[in-house]
């Protein structure tokens, strides 16, 4: 990407946008997926607490092994190419459980590899986003747009839990209780 100089506004607004939409619609996305695996392992698999918990655990668990050397890795790749690599990585391996369910195979492994795959993927995109924003925005406008991209990932996050509850039929903490319910 050609360097943006501060004598180009415009292009940078606009960078900044396009910026702000790719990495909702990503936030987005990381919120369903972070309350769908587990629930799908109660409602689809019928798994323990200790399973659910499982699955729930290798959504983050990258963050702790992997969160400081990836910085190092992520700072010599092309930004941009590396964003989009880790989002189609957590797409297909997304799309891997409505397959499995299509072709009668699911399985809690698979639930589990999923999650770590996706959050795996999630940490290289992160830190990605986090050095990416430094390259379109300038430093005058760093502060307020940086906070306007922090408000929208908290609500993004807020609102893919809600949603994904209020299609299990629960709102907040009771969605996996009415999962259950509803299941059995």
């Amino acid at each position: 990407m050609p360097a943006i100089t501060e004598q180009q506004p415009s292009v940078r607004t606009g960078l900044f946008w396009r910026y702000w939409t790719a990495s909702t619609v990503s936030n987005v996305g990381d919120a369903i997926s972070a309350v769908a695996l587990p629930l799908t392992a109660v409602t689809v698999l019928h798994s323990s607490s200790f399973q659910v918990s499982l699955v729930t655990a290798a959504t983050y668990v990258a963050w702790v092994v992997v969160g400081l050397p990836v910085g190092v890795i992520v700072h010599r790749l092309p930004l941009r190419a590396t964003q989009f690599a880790m989002d189609m990585v957590r797409a297909a391996v997304l799309a891997s459980v409505p397959l499995a369910a299509w072709a009668h195979v699911r399985a809690m492994a698979q639930l589990v590899v999923v999650a770590l795959l996706v959050s795996l993927a999630s940490v290289v995109f992160d830190v990605g986003n986090s050095t990416f924003m430094v390259s379109v925005v300038s430093k005058a406008e760093f502060t307020r747009r940086n906070s306007f991209n922090s408000g929208t990932f908290s609500v993004t996050q807020m609102a893919g839990v809600r949603r994904v509850c209020r299609q299990a039929g629960g709102e907040g903490g009771v969605c996996v209780t009415r999962a259950r319910e509803q299941d059995g």
